[in-house]
């Protein structure tokens, strides 16, 4: 299984991985490029399987100011369930960090951006899941986002 595409899937995921070290990560993965994959390997190496959360179109449209992405939905989540760091994708319209997900994974390790997650959510996380680590991500990019590829496109095509 490389897709779970329900909350259920994600509990019966962490149930027959009862000892595995779980790690969860999310993101968009627009315009997948060379930071994206620097930061799934970093992902990885915190556990032994890595779950990632691709956030959907409209959830894109929710977090990213108006923008939807460039790549569909279906296709950033094809793309991300193929590469070799990526044990199980999910999607939905949620952010990964979403109580919901948490608690059906239950993850060991929680990935998390300091741009984008607020003192309050990283306090709720820490209180109801006292035992998950929680990694900051570390900005292993080189300056690499889709806003500056986008960017660097229009600058030299446009």
């Amino acid at each position: 299984m490389n897709t779970a595409s329900s909350l259920k899937e994600l509990k019966e995921y962490r149930e027959c991985n009862a000892l595995a070290r779980i790690v969860l990560a999310g993101g968009i993965f627009d315009l997948f490029h060379a930071g994206h994959a620097k930061y799934l390997n970093f992902c990885k190496r915190q556990g032994e399987l890595l779950v990632v959360h691709v956030g959907s179109d409209k959830s894109s449209i929710v977090y990213k100011n108006g923008k939807k992405p460039v790549i569909s939905e279906e296709h950033r989540v094809e793309i991300v369930k193929n590469f070799r760091a990526v044990d199980l994708v999910y999607s939905d319209d949620r952010k990964h960090r979403d109580l919901l997900i948490v608690r059906s994974l239950r993850p060991d390790v929680m990935m998390l951006s300091k741009e984008s997650t607020s003192e309050e959510e990283i306090s709720e996380l820490r209180k109801e899941f006292p035992n998950m680590q929680i990694i900051f991500n570390p900005r292993i990019d080189d300056g690499l986002s889709t806003t500056s590829l986008i960017a660097k496109i229009k600058e030299k095509h446009c």
